[in-house]
Order: structure tokens, then sequence, then C-alpha cells
């Protein structure tokens, strides 16, 4: 089957460049990091831990350099 070179042809977005895990926090830790959340406007708790995260690291790595 050939096809005309106007015909549209549709082609999937590549998919996100993630990593999903799974990881077991202590209930403390999960509630601060809700409490985070609410105090800063997070519409997820995933967002919330992503921010947390990538402060945490940026700091580390600015200490170490």
């Amino acid at each position: 089957m050939s096809q005309d070179k106007d015909e549209l042809v549709y082609v999937p977005p590549p998919p996100p460049v993630t990593s999903r895990r799974v990881y077991s926090l202590p209930v403390d830790l999960v509630k601060r990091i809700h409490a985070y959340g609410f105090a800063n406007g997070h519409q997820s708790e995933v967002s919330a831990v992503r921010e947390l995260l990538i402060a945490a690291l940026d700091a580390a790595e600015a200490s170490h350099a």
C-alpha cells in the first residue's frame, strides 16, 4: 500500500523519559512530605517529593564542588 505524499500519517509522540520506582518510607517522613506539599501548593505527593529531592541533591552537589 503506497501513501500519497499529501496524506497525513499519525506518528505517536515518544514516551516520556522517566523511571518508576517505589520506595518505602517511615510514616513520620511521609507526614512531613504531605505537610510540605500542602503548604507549598503541590497538587500531588510526587511533585512535592520531586521538588524536595532536586533541592537536596542540588545542595549536596554544591557542597562538594
